[in-house]
């Protein structure tokens, strides 16, 4: 199918009150790209990072990078609506936090990022504290890695994880070798009480790579890939968020 180029026009637009009712997706909607540009368009779906918008008659893909974070959230909010599946969910969750690599969300604390990707993408707040105190509950308990009795236990748990999945660390440290230019090393790092947002997992070699905040003093998102097996004390725990009820 030919994609085409959706080109905010600078023609002066009708704009539309925002609330419940202008959401309706069969209704258009004004989209606001980032230099201020407008255009009338209905939603469509959210495809990854790229929202398709009708205008006319005609499909247009905009990248969510080149909206305004009002009608980016807009375009995740009105996805939710049309299906919010977990996997959907998911998608959204990471398209937010790639849209927002080496930015700061909110107060730059590691739990304001997950927090704002639960609200962008319609999915339902974080439940209440579980097992102890600040131990943040994001939704569906998918996985569980601990260190326990000398070893790792629950990396098979890796295979039932997703991109989007949100990660609970408490006391968690890494220990192990690392191959560098200058030759073989070692590595070693700790998160007391973190939170990260799944990017991607690779369970045959038990890493995830995700995205996080507020990490070795920099609040801006990053990503980095953790090696499971190299667990060496705490716990991780990775919920699946849900769709809002």
């Amino acid at each position: 199918m030919k994609i085409y180029c959706l080109r905010m026009t600078a023609l002066l637009l009708l704009m539309m009150t925002c609330g419940a009712g202008a959401e309706a997706l069969s209704e258009l909607q004004v989209w606001t790209a980032k230099d201020g540009r407008t255009v009338q368009a209905k939603f469509v779906k959210l495809e990854g990072d790229v929202v398709r918008v009708d205008k006319d008659g005609k499909s247009f893909a905009i990248p969510l990078a080149k909206l305004s974070t009002a009608s980016a959230e807009l375009a995740r909010k009105m996805a939710a609506q049309a299906g919010g599946t977990t996997q959907k969910i998911g998608e959204q969750i990471v398209a937010f936090c790639k849209e927002n690599l080496t930015k700061k969300v909110g107060d730059g604390e590691c739990s304001a990022l997950a927090g704002k990707a639960l609200t962008v993408s319609g999915a339902a707040p974080m439940g209440r504290d579980a097992p102890g105190k600040g131990d943040y509950v994001w939704g569906e308990q998918v996985a569980m890695i601990e260190f326990v009795e000398k070893k790792v236990q629950g990396l098979e748990t890796l295979a039932q994880v997703q991109p989007g999945d949100i990660i609970q660390f408490r006391d968690m440290q890494l220990k192990g070798d690392v191959v560098t230019a200058k030759g073989r090393g070692w590595y070693s790092l700790s998160a007391p009480h973190h939170t990260a947002v799944v990017n991607s997992v690779d369970a045959a070699k038990n890493t995830l790579a995700i995205f996080h905040q507020n990490w070795s003093g920099n609040k801006t998102v990053r990503q980095d890939t953790l090696k499971l097996s190299d667990l060496v004390s705490g716990w991780l725990r990775i919920y699946r968020p849900k769709p809002l009820p």
